[in-house]
């Protein structure tokens, strides 16, 4: 599941990744740290420089996280909204010549339910896609841990 456009793998690969590492890591405790990035005021650059510039600047960002993070950690998400698996890795946020990149962090720390998976996964796209709203403002922090009524 790769985006054609930009190289990055498509949400339903990040939801595949989470799934996977829900169900086979050995531990009692899920931690993941994702960034979020958005290309700043999109439709305001594509108003005036046109789809094909838009274009660019999704390919330029695209490959900027990939060259920096490797392929198989960066996703895009919707539009211009990029997620990338950080690991133990420090955020980097990529530069582009007459656009800002805003961010944000994840930090998830929960308990796995593999009787329950499929809720704790959504819990935790859910919290990505807010994630990625809060990049818009840039910045910011957000934490997600154990889902109501499934806390060990």
């Amino acid at each position: 599941m790769i985006d054609q456009l930009t190289g990055a793998r498509a949400r339903g690969a990040l939801v595949s990744r989470i799934n996977h590492e829900l169900l086979t890591e050995a531990s009692a405790l899920f931690v993941a740290r994702f960034l979020c990035v958005d290309i700043d005021n999109l439709k305001a650059y594509l108003d005036v420089e046109g789809l094909t510039a838009g274009d660019d600047k999704l390919i330029a960002l695209g490959r900027a996280l990939i060259e920096h993070y490797g392929v198989d950690a960066v996703f895009r998400v919707d539009g211009d909204d990029f997620v990338v698996e950080l690991g133990d890795r420090e955020p980097w946020i990529p530069r582009l010549d007459g656009i800002a990149i805003k961010h944000a962090i994840l930090d998830v720390a929960l308990h796995r339910h593999r009787a329950r998976n499929h809720h704790v996964r959504k819990w935790i796209m859910m919290h990505i896609d807010a994630a990625s709203l809060a990049a818009r403002v840039g910045g910011t922090s957000l934490s997600c841990g154990d889902p109501p009524g499934l806390a060990a």
